[in-house]
């Protein structure tokens, strides 16, 4: 008799040890996400270069730091050679300056101070890059060849007619200064009997 109870009480405690654990944890079920369908991104939309007039001058940073007057001067000299391209203006750099050299004969119409078609046109094109740098000043200087004679309109009065024309053409009048300076500064190392179409010449110095 006890050894019946004996082996009734081990097979309880066999059975007990080998019953699994209670989970004390269950995880949270499982939501699927929603799936939203990705937003459509438009073509993409080729945008033509602006023109010059509308274009911003680069009087920003480069690198974090402000643009300087040589790199400004350099951008200036491209867009004046690119838009005089072909209409025979001599240009120079002197340092951070600009020079720019019209002959008169090709500038004026006999010997006042009218201009002739070609010669106000070129202008025109010289006020639309003026306009795009307004950081720049212009000094506008008239010569003679100390040969011919002096023209009806003197170099002064022809100086002031340039620069009366660019202001006309939208550049500032606070920029622009316009100086005669006749026979002195030669271009060509010539005598004086000697005409030199070169000295006689309009100088558009554009300088910071």
């Amino acid at each position: 008799m006890l050894m019946r109870r004996a082996l009734f009480m081990a097979g309880v405690l066999l059975a007990y040890a080998c019953a699994p654990e209670a989970a004390y944890y269950q995880a949270p079920p499982q939501h699927p996400r929603p799936v939203t369908a990705p937003r459509p991104v438009p073509p993409s939309r080729a945008v033509a270069a602006a023109p010059l007039e509308s274009r911003q001058a680069p009087q920003g940073t480069v690198s974090g730091r402000p643009l300087g007057i040589a790199q400004y001067m350099d951008a200036q000299e491209v867009e004046m050679r690119g838009e005089l391209r072909a209409s025979g203006v001599a240009s120079a750099r002197a340092g951070n300056q600009l020079v720019l050299s019209l002959l008169e004969e090709k500038l004026f119409d006999g010997d006042g101070a009218e201009f002739t078609g070609p010669g106000r046109k070129m202008l025109s094109r010289i006020a639309v890059v003026l306009r795009h740098y307004g950081r720049t000043v212009v000094e506008i200087r008239a010569f003679t060849d100390g040969a011919t004679p002096v023209p009806a309109a003197g170099p002064r009065e022809r100086a002031r007619a340039v620069a009366t024309a660019l202001i006309a053409d939208g550049v500032s009048p606070n920029r622009v200064y316009a100086q005669g300076y006749g026979a002195v500064r030669r271009q060509v190392g010539t005598g004086k009997q000697i005409v030199s179409p070169r000295d006689r010449r309009i100088e558009i110095r554009l300088r910071l």
